[in-house]
Order: structure tokens, then sequence, then C-alpha cells
């Protein structure tokens, strides 16, 4: 958790029409060598989501160079 509320396990937070939050999803490889984390900002709409993030997802593989990932 970044800062309170919290929305996940455990938390009774109700999520009202027009709310932004962000979500910062976190993966480690099983031998907590390598992490993944990321953020995306939402809004709660009246029957689903709308992520508010326009920037493409890119994976790397930490070969990568500034010459070679430049767009």
């Amino acid at each position: 958790m970044i800062e309170h509320p919290a929305i996940g396990a455990n938390c009774d937070v109700p999520l009202e029409e027009n709310m932004i939050f962000s979500l910062h999803p976190q993966v480690v490889d099983q031998d907590a060598t390598v992490c993944l984390y990321t953020q995306d900002t939402y809004r709660v709409g009246k029957a689903e989501g709308e992520c508010l993030a326009d920037v493409p997802w890119r994976f790397f593989t930490g070969q990568e160079t500034k010459e070679n990932v430049a767009p």
C-alpha cells in the first residue's frame, strides 16, 4: 500500500462513481531477483473502471541500451 485508503483484501472502502485511484501491481520472480513494478490511474465508472493512462505497455529483457530503446 502506498497510502490510505487501500483497495484490496480485508478492506471495506466502498468504490463510488468518479473516484480516482492508482493501482501499483508488483510481480517478483521466485528467486526475488527480478521485479516488475508499474502504476496506472483509474476512474470508477457506473458499470466499470476506466484506465486514465494512455501509455502503451512495453516489456524489456534487461539487455536494452539507451540507443536501441529510444523511439
